[in-house]
């Protein structure tokens, strides 16, 4: 088991794709991950792999921006993270992008920049933690919504 234990975990699924670490509603760490050309069993196995060690020593709270139906393997990653946390008795709360945008932003349309700019000027991350790209962005925005919709902050 790791020294600390995280509260939290968000997600941007998919082939480029991120996961943030909470502590105490400030993100602690961002991991991220990119498929080959096509999703194989090899890098679905990794990424599953990630998951499966931080839920397993920490048993966070997961939050996951919900993938749209026309995205079947981030659905079947979605699908199979909601089954293994409802497996291990783990909250677990899927948002959609708009709901994500509206929250984080204060508009549901956002674009990258408006939430790239809403979570630099919060203080979500950790010092020194800086995301790399729009879907570290969007693991962490998914993070804020959680924290925001369930009054652990303003």
């Amino acid at each position: 088991m790791s020294s600390t234990t995280y509260d939290m975990i968000s997600m941007d699924l998919g082939r480029n794709g991120a996961l943030a670490i909470w502590k105490d509603n400030i993100c602690v760490d961002i991991r991220s991950w990119s498929f080959k050309n096509t999703y194989v069993i090899q890098d679905l196995t990794k990424v599953w792999n990630i998951w499966v060690d931080i839920i397993m020593d920490n048993r966070p709270i997961v939050s996951v921006e919900s993938p749209s139906r026309q995205m079947p393997i981030q659905w079947i990653l979605y699908s199979d993270l909601r089954k293994m946390c409802i497996s291990f008795n783990l909250e677990f709360n899927g948002y959609k992008p708009p709901m994500i945008k509206k929250t984080v932003t204060g508009y549901g349309r956002a674009d990258k920049d408006d939430m790239k700019a809403s979570v630099l000027e919060g203080e979500w991350l950790t010092e020194g933690l800086m995301p790399k790209d729009e879907h570290e962005f969007d693991a962490v925005g998914c993070g804020i919504c959680y924290l925001k919709k369930n009054g652990m902050v303003k």
